[in-house]
Parts: structure tokens; C-alpha cells; sequence
């Protein structure tokens, strides 16, 4: 439960600040090495939504070697949020991310 200021009772806990999806667009993520690095595969998943884009890009990126890059193209603007946050929960790398380009580096073993 949230107190207001000054309140006596519990603690005084902040609410993150909400994130809008539209400050990220075009806020590259990665250094400039990775992303002029050569994918080993390329996926157009063009408009897809998320959940099934999810699904299938463990797919994609199982075929791939470690280390190897993926090279997704993503439109739907949910994959700003997603495919960072599939990558810190997978382990696999995201080398760079540039709606709708991101390049995601399979993670060793």
C-alpha cells in the first residue's frame, strides 16, 4: 500500500515512473560494432504480434550457433519492450536494437 507524504503508518513507497514505449523508438541499444556485424540468418516477422513472435523467435535463434546473430525485423511496438526483456530472461544477447531492427546474439551453450 502506497502512504502519502508525511503519513505515519507503513512506509513511504514511490510508484516507478511509467514507461512509454514511444520514448525508446529509434534509441539504438548496442554498441556500433555489433551492429555492423554480419547475421548469420534474418527474420522479417513484419507486423506479428508479440506472443506468437516470442514463440517463434526461440525457434529462430535455437538454429543458430553460439554467438551467431540473429537479425529480426519487428513493426509491432510491443517488441520495444519484448525482445529486450526476452533476452534478459533467455540469456542471449541483444547486440543491438533499433526499432524495428534489433540483432540478437545466441548466448554459449
Amino acid at each position: 500500500m502506497l502512504s502519502s507524504p508525511g503519513s505515519r503508518s507503513g512506509e513511504d513507497l514511490q510508484r516507478p515512473a511509467a514507461h512509454s514505449p514511444e520514448s525508446t523508438a529509434g534509441e539504438p541499444i548496442g554498441t556500433g560494432a555489433d551492429e555492423s556485424a554480419s547475421p548469420a540468418a534474418t527474420w522479417d516477422a513484419g507486423d506479428m504480434g508479440c506472443g506468437e513472435l516470442i514463440v517463434l523467435l526461440r525457434g529462430r535463434v535455437r538454429a543458430l550457433e553460439p554467438g551467431q546473430i540473429l537479425e529480426l525485423i519487428a513493426l509491432d511496438t510491443g517488441a520495444i519492450e519484448d525482445i529486450p526483456a526476452w533476452c534478459r530472461l533467455t540469456g542471449h544477447a541483444l547486440a543491438h536494437a533499433e526499432h524495428p531492427r534489433y540483432l540478437i546474439r545466441r548466448k554459449e551453450g
